[in-house]
């Protein structure tokens, strides 16, 4: 296990959820926070989120300047509110909850937080929660920095809901790699013209992998099976409304996936020995009905998480964010971890970026690289 801190969450008797913040040598006393706040502070952080990406979606179209500053008060606010809801027990041991507290408001750099849920998940933005003061928020520069007192530059984090990030990442040894892409195909054809060369070229280049790529379910569900017991990834670039995700505007069954189709779809055969990674490039995949179903299909046997968006995203911005996410795994073969952090770092993506959330077995990389599609 990586070296930092870990935070346990679990349910308790009727709407509180119990933490527990612990490092190697020892874990603080645990205490329950109200499920209802947390929920409350998660769904104003997106809420806010939604609102930038809404502004940033606009001048993609009028071709404006896009600017996030103006919304900054309103998501140091709301991110206040959820460290408050997380910080403040509704039982149990208030001075665990102020040692938690402490601990924070003294991390200077970045500290790796593994944040462990079991049993009914919480769906929070935990990047956004905001440690700083809100009466003196400094002026906004363009920069990662500005969220120097947000998690997302606090900690290093990782979120399971399950033992992924327990288990070592070992590979299949068995079968060359397979990657799987599974388009809406008028939204992936219109946002890729609008790529510039090289991307489109990174784009076409992943599309030759195999086992291919596919725009409706049922050719999905056949294809996934080819993998077998290979490691593999999963890259969905659909549309979702939180409940389904959307591989077309056609309201034909084999075009809509709800949470049983996606643990259908996508079911390893028992005894699986190989490691997927799920990347879901859809809005709103890690909130609600349809993220529960994320976590419970890639939380099982022969997966290691999945990576996913915590609010509304455009289509141009999802597919230049997806084509260098998916280079870095599939053809720099970096980790997940590496791989998510550098692309943070690009300042053109700056800060749609920060709304993808990582819910995936961090050391997750590819042992072998990856084989053409058969011509």
């Amino acid at each position: 296990m990586r070296a930092g801190y870990r935070l346990s969450v679990s349910p308790e008797e009727g709407d509180e959820f119990k933490l527990v913040w612990s490092d190697h040598f020892s874990d603080l006393q645990p205490y329950c926070v109200s499920g209802a706040l947390v929920t409350k502070a998660s769904e104003e952080i997106r809420g806010v989120l939604n609102a930038l990406s809404k502004h940033y979606r606009e001048c993609e179209v009028t071709g404006a300047k896009p600017d996030y500053s103006p919304f900054y008060p309103d998501l140091a606010r709301a991110g206040a509110h959820l460290s408050e809801a997380l910080l403040n027990r509704s039982s149990g041991e208030q001075g665990s909850a102020d040692e938690a507290r402490s601990l924070i408001s003294s991390i200077e750099g970045q500290i790796p937080l593994t944040i462990v849920i079991s049993g009914t998940p919480l769906h929070v933005p935990w990047s956004f929660a905001f440690r700083g003061d809100l009466d003196s928020l400094p002026p906004t520069s363009g920069t990662l920095g500005d969220f120097k007192d947000f998690w997302t530059n606090v900690f290093d984090i990782n979120i399971s809901y399950s033992r992924t990030t327990l288990l070592k990442a070992a590979h299949s040894k068995d079968a060359a790699p397979f990657v799987l892409h599974a388009l809406h195909e008028e939204h992936f054809s219109n946002a890729r013209a609008l790529l510039t060369d090289a991307e489109r070229a990174v784009v076409d280049q992943l599309l030759t992998l195999r086992i291919g790529n596919t725009t409706d379910w049922d050719t999905c569900r056949r294809k996934w099976r080819k993998s077998d017991d290979a490691d593999s990834i999963i890259y969905i670039f659909g549309h979702s409304d939180g409940q389904n995700i959307f591989l077309s505007e056609d309201n034909d069954p084999k075009y809509i996936l709800d949470a049983n189709g996606f643990r259908l779809t996508f079911r390893k055969p028992a005894g699986a020995k190989s490691n997927t990674i799920c990347f879901i490039n859809g809005c709103r995949t890690c909130a609600g009905l349809l993220g529960s179903s994320f976590i419970a299909a890639t939380a099982s046997q022969g997966f290691f998480g999945f990576i996913g968006s915590e609010a509304e995203v455009s289509n141009l911005f999802a597919a230049r964010y997806g084509a260098d996410f998916m280079k870095k795994l599939c053809v720099d073969r970096l980790s997940v971890q590496d791989a998510f952090a550098a692309i943070r770092e690009r300042q053109d993506l700056f800060p749609l970026s920060l709304l993808y959330s990582c819910y995936a077995q961090p050391d997750f990389r590819l042992a072998a690289p990856l084989e053409g599609a058969a011509a």
